[in-house]
C-alpha cells in the first residue's frame, strides 16, 4: 500500500505520468467491471427487448461506475471501506462466485464433452483467480490493462462484416422493459459503491479523469458483446471464450480476491475474529460458484445470482450507506434483511419468469425500509447509527 501511494505522489508532480496512471486505472476499471453481466446480460435484454433493452441497460450502468469517482473523495472513499467492509467483502466473495459459475457453465462445455466439464473448469478457474489474487496491486493493475487491450483485440478480428442488425423489438412487449428500468438503474447506480476495486481505484488514481477513461473504455467492451452477440456461432468461437471471455472473468475475480487478501490487513482496529477471513471468504466463494455450475448450469441460475446485485446490494447501499459514512447498526441491518427477504419472491417472478410489472416492487419495498430505518436513526441517533 506505501509503495502504491508513493507511486501515487509520484505521478501527481508530472502531469505526463498523472495522465498514464489514469488510464491504466480507467482501463483496469473497465476490465473489473466487464465481468459476466457486461459480457452475457446484453445479449438476454437484445432477446427480450432488442437494443432498447441494451441501452436500458448500458446507461445507468456506464453512468453509475463512472460517476463513482465524481460523487466521494479518497477520504471519503477510505472512510466508507472502514465502515462497510463486511458488506463490500461480501460483494467481492459473490461477485468471485458469480464468475466461477459463469466459467463452469458459459466455458465447461467447451472445454470437455463429460459431465463433470461445468465443475472442472469452474474449479479451473478459481483455482487461477485465487493464485493470481497473490499478485502485488502494481501487477495485477498491469495483468488488467492488458487484459482489456486482449480484449479489444478480439473485437478487431471479429467477422463484423456478418454482423445483423439490432432488432428494435424482442420476445417481451415495450412495457415489460419499462417495468425493468427502475431495476436496472437501481442496481447499476448503487451497486459500485460497494465494489473495493472501485475504492482502490478512487484512493490511488491520480485524479478522477480515471473514471472518464473507464467510461468510454467500459462503453467499447459492450460494444464487443453486442458484436458476438449479433455474430451468428460467435459466441462459441474459441476466440471469444478464450481470449476475452475466459481472462475477463479470471482476471475479475483475481481482483477481488487481491482486496479481500488486503482487507484482513488493512485496519488494525477492527477484530478479525468477529469475521471470516478474507482468503476463507475466498475459497468458500470458489466452492459455491462451482456447486451452482455443477447442479443448476443454467439462465435461471445466472438471473438468480444477478439478483443479488439488483436487491440485495443496492438495498444495503440505499438503507445503510445513506447519509454518511457511518457503520450500520444492528437495527440498519435488519431492516435491510427483512427489506430483502420480502423483495425476493417479486424478483424471482420477475426475471424468471417475466412478470416484469412486479420488479418494481423489489425497490419500494427497500425504500420503505430506508424510510424505517432513518425514522429509528432519528429516534435513537445513539444506538441506530
Amino acid at each position: 500500500m506505501q509503495s502504491s501511494e508513493r507511486a501515487q505522489t509520484k505521478c501527481e508532480r508530472s502531469g505526463g505520468a498523472s495522465a498514464c496512471f489514469d488510464l491504466a486505472w480507467g482501463l483496469s476499471l473497465a476490465t473489473s467491471w466487464t465481468w459476466c453481466i457486461g459480457m452475457f446480460l446484453p445479449i438476454i435484454l437484445m432477446r427480450l427487448f432488442g437494443w432498447p433493452g441494451v441501452a436500458a441497460f448500458a446507461i445507468p450502468n456506464v453512468l453509475g461506475c463512472a460517476l463513482f469517482g465524481f460523487v466521494r473523495s479518497r477520504e471519503k472513499s477510505a472512510e466508507e471501506v472502514a465502515k462497510h467492509r463486511p458488506m463490500m467483502a461480501l460483494f467481492s466473495a459473490v461477485t468471485i462466485a458469480y464468475q466461477v459459475f459463469f466459467a463452469g457453465w458459459l466455458l465447461g462445455p467447451v472445454m470437455t464433452d463429460s459431465s463433470a466439464g461445468p465443475v472442472e473448469f469452474a474449479l479451473l478457474a478459481g483455482f487461477a483467480m485465487l493464485l493470481l489474487g497473490f499478485l502485488s496491486l502494481r501487477w495485477i493493475v498491469a495483468l488488467s490493462v492488458l487484459t482489456y487491450l486482449a480484449s479489444i483485440t478480439v473485437l478487431l478480428t471479429l467477422p463484423l462484416s456478418e454482423l445483423t442488425p439490432l432488432p428494435a423489438r424482442g420476445e417481451l412487449p415495450m412495457i415489460s422493459l419499462l417495468a425493468l428500468i427502475p431495476t436496472l438503474a437501481f442496481g447499476f447506480l448503487l451497486c459500485p459503491s460497494l465494489d473495493l476495486t472501485f475504492h482502490r481505484a478512487r484512493q490511488l488514481a491520480p485524479s478522477t479523469g480515471a473514471f472518464t477513461v473507464f467510461g468510454i473504455a467500459f462503453a467499447c467492451m459492450l460494444v464487443l458483446t453486442l458484436c458476438y452477440g449479433s455474430i451468428e456461432g460467435a459466441l462459441a468461437n474459441p476466440t471469444v471464450l478464450f481470449a476475452h471471455i475466459a481472462p475477463q472473468l479470471i482476471v475479475t475475480g483475481a481482483m477481488h480476491m487481491r482486496e479481500l487478501r488486503v482487507l484482513d490487513h488493512s485496519d488494525a482496529t477492527h477484530s478479525r475474529q468477529s469475521r471470516m477471513p478474507g482468503w476463507a471468504l475466498a475459497t468458500l466463494a470458489i466452492l459455491t460458484g462451482a456447486i451452482i455450475a455443477a447442479l443448476a448450469p443454467n439462465e435461471a441460475s445466472y438471473l438468480r445470482i444477478l439478483g443479488a446485485y439488483g436487491l440485495l446490494f443496492p438495498a444495503y447501499v440505499l438503507i445503510a450507506m445513506r447519509g454518511g459514512v457511518r457503520a450500520p447498526s444492528p437495527t440498519t441491518i435488519r431492516w435491510v434483511a427483512l427489506s430483502v427477504a420480502v423483495s425476493i419472491p417479486f424478483l424471482e417472478l420477475g426475471f424468471n419468469h417475466h412478470k416484469m410489472y412486479l420488479l418494481p416492487i423489489g425497490i419500494i419495498i427497500p425504500a420503505l425500509g430506508c424510510l424505517f430505518a432513518n425514522r429509528a436513526r432519528a429516534e435513537n441517533p445513539v444506538h441506530s447509527g
